[in-house]
């Protein structure tokens, strides 16, 4: 008779099925903290973005409404020079240039404390008394300039 030898397998007490039953599970519950993770970032990033995009159209009408105000002071002035005399006196408003038919107006509304906006009309006066106007500058500008002074300390960097 042939001696039959028994081999030997690896085996557990508690079954392959359920090791695995425990590693998908627990795969499971690391992607769903990731996805919980990233979609809590998401979430912040999105109001972040809100707030600097209601800030931005707030800012937008501010400066159209003096675009308004400075058309209203020239419609309903007499002259030309009382006009602008009357526009340069406006606070958030500097005169840049000005002859007889046209001027330049320049302004700053702040949109955040990192940045504002800056604008730049020119204004024409043509000779039926109409005016027009001409943005010639609308753009968003950071608030502080950037220094570039900050160093890293590296080894053997002085």
């Amino acid at each position: 008779m042939k001696n039959f030898q028994k081999k030997k397998f690896l085996s557990s007490p508690m079954g392959y099925s359920f090791l695995l039953t425990i590693m998908v599970i627990l795969m499971l519950v690391v992607f769903s903290v990731l996805s919980l993770s990233t979609s809590l970032r998401d979430y912040k990033y999105s109001q972040r973005m809100a707030e600097k995009t209601t800030a931005y159209y707030a800012a937008n009408s501010k400066a159209y409404e003096i675009i308004e105000k400075i058309d209203g002071i020239i419609t309903k002035s007499d002259d030309w020079e009382s006009a602008w005399k009357e526009v340069s006196e406006e606070t958030e408003v500097t005169v840049l240039t000005r002859d007889e038919m046209s001027a330049t107006v320049y302004y700053e509304v702040e949109v955040t404390k990192q940045q504002k906006l800056q604008v730049m009309i020119t204004i024409n006066l043509e000779k039926d008394k109409k005016v027009s106007y001409q943005i010639t500058e609308w753009k968003e500008v950071p608030s502080k300039e950037w220094n570039s002074d900050t160093k890293l300390p590296v080894i053997g960097s002085e």
